[in-house]
């Protein structure tokens, strides 16, 4: 268990080191202003950082990692995605605002970002933290969820004023197959 999570600090360290020197990637010509970097996956959820502008701007937990599909319970495919306002029914209402959709995810619909505490309030959601109570066998939880959401919305949606902004999904949780 101790080998365990000091090789997943090693994982965090980087990419807030990574995050600290204002790199992003760059995917297709094109260059994320937002990027989400999957580090750690249990059978119950999987736990990210998201960086903003290269920034790191919060913790990020979502469903677990399945190869078939399974309806709320499996995490969004690895891609890069557009990012879009739009009226939801569940979440506008709640907020008073429009919520910020992944556009075009394979298999997937209304994947927003969102406030939420465990992997039970997301359908596929990415639900923000400022920090997180881990559990490397899952469940884990965020903590200040609201607060986070609030910085990342404002964020996000000031340079939707004035441009295309799109979101990277990194996995880096799990070994790719050859």
């Amino acid at each position: 268990m101790a080998n365990y999570l000091h090789g997943m600090w090693s994982i965090v360290r980087s990419l807030l080191n990574r995050g600290r020197r204002g790199q992003i990637m760059e995917t297709a010509g094109m260059t994320p202003q937002v990027a989400m970097e999957r580090f750690h996956s249990s059978d119950q959820d999987t736990l990210g950082l998201m960086f903003i502008t290269g920034k790191f701007a919060c913790v990020i937990l979502e469903d677990e990692y399945r190869e078939e599909k399974v309806k709320h319970e499996t995490r969004i495919p690895a891609g890069v995605y557009e990012l879009v306002l739009v009226e939801s029914p569940k979440f506008t209402p709640r907020f008073g605002h429009r919520m910020i959709m992944l556009k075009d995810v394979p298999n997937f619909s209304f994947i927003y970002i969102h406030p939420g505490v465990r992997e039970s309030h997301t359908s596929g959601c990415l639900l923000t933290g400022d920090s997180m109570d881990f559990n490397p066998n899952g469940p884990s939880e965020l903590r200040a969820s609201r607060q986070a959401y609030d910085r990342v919305y404002e964020q996000i949606t000031d340079m939707m004023a004035t441009e295309t902004v799109f979101i990277e999904v990194i996995d880096r949780d799990r070994k790719q197959a050859a």
